[in-house]
């Protein structure tokens, strides 16, 4: 009678390895001799050298009585088991003590059960490596005839034939219109006079651009102008609140400082509609967007205002030079030109994230306001007839430019630099960005005080005149 039984070890999901270990022991089959209490144990890297495995049966170290293994690591050990055993299931362990790599499983000793379900597939294997490509197959049949190709291009005209007798003359047409003026032209004169006027509300000082309006403050009226910017064509006029001085756009709404109330109005590019109002500092007089936030200075505060755009809340408030005027965004940092008032002539840059102070840096008399080149900051220097080039970078002085009295606000066109002389006489004077070279100074209305450009002209608030002019 056979006692020694084939056995497969009743634990059917061997250990999972998240990384290759070379060093696992792997179970191949394991047999019991029931007559001689023992079990051999078949499989791979159960040992190394002489070192025979310490294998355990229930917790109970058996002892080992032999162990071999191939070069390929194919290894066999024999173990005595404990007498006595009742029939059941047991956990046997195998340890390599050379490696500490172990395998586990449980063990049935006596009768065998039944055997356990079919487990899941596994999963498919990877992809082998594309096959060569076959031979060319034969060729097909030629196909049928396809349609007729379009005309041909006209031929070369044939020798003009002999001209025939001359006509009557025929009856006088009527006056054509003038041609254009030569003399205009050479002067970039493209409309009557040097520039174009409109009328709009009454002190005109600031000026935005939406991408199709060109929106006015009018201080001394309390509300605003929209233009058409193709042809200046008024669309409406909207309240706001007292003496509007400065507004900014920020990609769907119109912001307005009201310097005589303290706030700041909120109104919907495309219909004008109020949105809201939001209380900043004392004297608000300009207004910049940063993509996210609109900053306010505040001229009698000696400070700046940071509102949300989405909602107007007040982010934060920020103590600047003393009567600080205009501002303008680098994409990075806010600057501001503190006037002085009489004294302390300078420019803050901002932290745009915080409203930390980055530097205070000094320029000409009373300056104005702010407008970013790209790589540079410029400041119209009131007092000096002047304007400072800074670099953005670290507020290094590239330059001190004049361009005629009271220069108070500037616009960058992609080129040049254009500068809003606040005179009687009026003008803007046009400077090269890159260097500072002086193209020229051109008229506009009375007192010009506000300027911006559109993509494609230039325009100034004239405040005496109550008119804006498109250049």
């Amino acid at each position: 009678m056979n006692t020694s039984r084939h056995f497969v070890p009743s634990l059917l999901v061997f250990p999972l390895f998240l990384t290759v270990n070379t060093w696992a022991i792997t179970i191949d089959s394991v047999t019991i001799n029931y007559t001689n209490s023992q079990i051999t144990i078949s499989g791979k890297k159960l040992s190394q050298a002489t070192t025979p495995p310490v294998v355990t049966f229930n917790e109970i170290s058996l002892r080992v009585i032999s162990a071999s293994c191939t070069p390929s690591s194919d290894c066999t050990a024999a173990a005595v088991l404990p007498s006595n055993i009742a029939a059941g299931t047991y956990r046997l362990t195998v340890v390599n003590p050379a490696t500490g790599a172990s395998f586990e499983f449980d063990l049935t000793y006596g009768v065998a059960g039944p055997s356990g379900p079919i487990g899941p597939q596994g999963p498919a294997g990877v992809t082998g490596a594309q096959g060569p490509p076959g031979p060319q197959g034969p060729a097909g049949v030629t196909g049928a005839q396809g349609p007729a190709g379009p005309q041909g291009a006209m031929g070369v005209p044939g020798q003009a034939g002999t001209a025939g007798p001359q006509g009557p003359p025929g009856p006088q047409g009527a006056q054509g219109a003038s041609g254009p003026n030569r003399a205009s032209i050479a002067l970039l004169k493209w409309y009557q006079g040097s520039n174009r006027q409109f009328t709009v509300g009454s002190g005109p000082n600031a000026l935005a651009f939406d991408g199709t309006s060109i929106w006015v403050t009018n201080g001394g009226s309390n509300n605003v102008s929209r233009l058409q910017a193709s042809d200046g064509t008024m669309l409406s006029t909207f309240p706001v609140g007292d003496g509007p001085y400065g507004l900014a756009f920020d990609g769907a709404n119109i912001w307005v400082a009201n310097s005589s109330a303290g706030s700041v109005t909120e109104l919907r590019a495309s219909d004008g509609s109020t949105l809201g109002t939001f209380p900043v500092g004392s004297g608000p007089n300009a207004v910049a967007f940063d993509g996210t936030a609109i900053w306010v200075v505040n001229a009698q505060s000696d400070s700046v205002t940071k509102l949300a755009a989405s909602n107007g809340s007040v982010l934060g408030t920020f103590a600047v030079g003393h009567c600080p005027g205009g501002l303008a965004f680098d994409g990075a940092n806010v600057w501001i030109a503190n006037s002085g008032c009489g004294s302390g002539y300078t420019v803050t840059e901002l932290r745009g994230s915080d409203g930390s102070t980055l530097g205070t840096f000094t320029v000409g008399t009373s300056p104005q306001s702010a407008t970013f080149d790209g790589a540079n900051i410029w400041i119209p220097n009131f007092r000096d007839g002047t304007v400072t080039k800074l670099r953005a970078s670290d507020g290094t002085v590239q330059g001190t430019f004049g361009v005629g009295s009271f220069p108070t606000d500037t616009v960058f066109d992609g080129d040049n630099i254009w500068v809003a002389l606040d005179g009687p006489g009026g003008g803007v004077t046009k400077l090269r960005a890159v260097d500072g070279t002086n193209l020229g100074t051109f008229p506009t209305g009375s007192y010009p005080i506000g300027i911006a450009f559109d993509g494609a002209n230039v325009w100034v608030a004239n405040s005496a005149s109550g008119t804006v002019s498109k250049m």
